[in-house]
Order: C-alpha cells, then structure tokens, then sequence
C-alpha cells in the first residue's frame, strides 16, 4: 500500500525535475512567443501563455504550449 505513494512522489520530481531543465534551456523571448514541445521549442507568434501552439519539425507537427 505504501508503494503507491513512494511511486507518485518519485514520478512527480522527475517530472519537475525535467521541466526545469527545460526551462532553463530556453533562449531569452517574450512570454508566449515560444511553443515549449515535449521534444523542444520552437518561436512562435504571440499568443496567450499556456495554450496550445505547435512546432513543425522534420518528423511532423508536435503539439505544444506557449511559453
């Protein structure tokens, strides 16, 4: 029974834990002029932070968030 929670909180600091990282990989840009994917970013136009935007990339379009 205590395994669910030990799990959790391990997936949960990962999680985190990698969205720093990414942040932190991020140029310098105006809020919502960049699309943030799960494989990486890509400047977009203005849009509103936290909304769906999406990047073209040699593999298709990735969907993701402005950032």
């Amino acid at each position: 029974m205590r395994r669910l929670p030990v799990c959790l909180l391990g997936i949960f600091i990962v999680s985190f834990a990698s969205l720093v990282i990414a942040e932190g990989e991020l140029p310098p840009h105006a809020p919502g002029t960049i699309c943030i994917t799960p494989k990486g970013w890509c400047f977009v136009d203005q849009g509103t932070v936290g909304t769906p935007c999406g990047c073209g990339t040699p593999d298709g379009y990735i969907e993701g968030t402005h950032g």
